[in-house]
């Protein structure tokens, strides 16, 4: 906990509203708590939001929840664009840096793109596993952690699935094909930064 205590003050320095919690059970109990009745929300792909549960527990709750894993995939592309029009937008971070700065890489871009330029409230739910000590380390973090395991899941046939290492490749189901460093809290936005005391997602 001290660890995300001290990145907590680095992205307090930057701008940042950060918050920390001692597990997922807190997080979910917090989320819940901090949207008003009527919000319309909206969420990244992620699988820490997925282990905590939040889609079914806001739901629960009587929010329209925009989530293009929760319908056909037909539908997905609509959802991710009707997902940047969100009262408040909820994702996770592949790489935390200690210095207070988020780094992703996105097949899409709807998520990264949401995080600097959609909704006026963001949220980043990000477990201790995310946490990294530069940028080096943070790339690195994405290229044999993130990259691989997302490959994995989606069952994509990729070098990195097989050699569990980004080999920057130029196949057609290629996965990284946008990365983005979020430095500063950006005007007129609130990013939030939420750092849980678990292991959660990849």
């Amino acid at each position: 906990m001290e660890r995300l205590k001290r990145t907590a003050e680095q992205f307090a320095r930057r701008g940042f509203v950060c918050r920390t919690f001692a597990d997922g059970a807190e997080v979910l109990k917090a989320l819940t708590a901090t949207l008003s009745a009527g919000e319309r929300v909206a969420m990244g792909g992620s699988m820490t939001l997925q282990e905590l549960g939040v889609y079914e527990a806001l739901r629960a709750q009587g929010h329209e929840v925009l989530w293009h894993w929760r319908v056909p995939p037909a539908e997905a592309a609509r959802v991710r664009r009707e997902a940047m029009d969100a009262d408040v937008y909820l994702t996770s971070s592949n790489a935390v840096i200690e210095d207070g700065r988020l780094l992703n890489t996105d097949g899409t871009g709807n998520r990264v793109a949401a995080m600097f330029f959609g909704p006026p409230r963001v949220i980043v739910i990000a477990g201790r596993n995310k946490l990294v000590e530069d940028c080096a380390a943070a790339v690195e973090r994405i290229k044999t952690v993130a990259a691989p395991r997302n490959a994995e899941r989606l069952g994509r046939n990729l070098p990195c699935r097989i050699t569990g290492r980004c080999q920057d490749c130029r196949s057609p189901e290629r996965m990284c094909q946008v990365t983005v460093c979020v430095e500063h809290r950006l005007d007129g936005r609130t990013l939030e930064v939420w750092l849980v005391d678990q292991d959660l997602g990849y």
